[in-house]
């Protein structure tokens, strides 16, 4: 498999697994709206976090979720993530 393959593979396995996770936080939902959506952000944010930084250690990752490094500016590789998009449909 090349490098090209291997990352659309992990990236799809790891969308696969943090849309898992959302859907189990919404179907188990007991706060309003507004707590949800921050909750399912922060939790499939540190969850992709969490895998792109164990299988790829030396790429860098800019998230709509996460503080900037900057240093990524300079980086040959950066994985771009917005782990929720649509956080206001997801929470109602």
């Amino acid at each position: 498999m090349n490098d090209l393959a291997a990352d659309a593979a992990l990236a799809a396995a790891v969308a696969r697994e943090a849309g898992g996770l959302l859907r189990s936080i919404m179907a188990a939902a007991t706060c309003p709206p507004a707590e949800l959506g921050q909750r399912g952000d922060e939790e499939a944010n540190a969850l992709i976090l969490a895998r792109l930084r164990a299988a790829r250690p030396g790429d860098f990752i800019l998230s709509e979720e996460a503080e900037d490094d900057q240093a990524r500016c300079a980086a040959r590789r950066v994985w771009i993530i917005d782990p929720l998009d649509g956080t206001r449909d997801y929470a109602d």
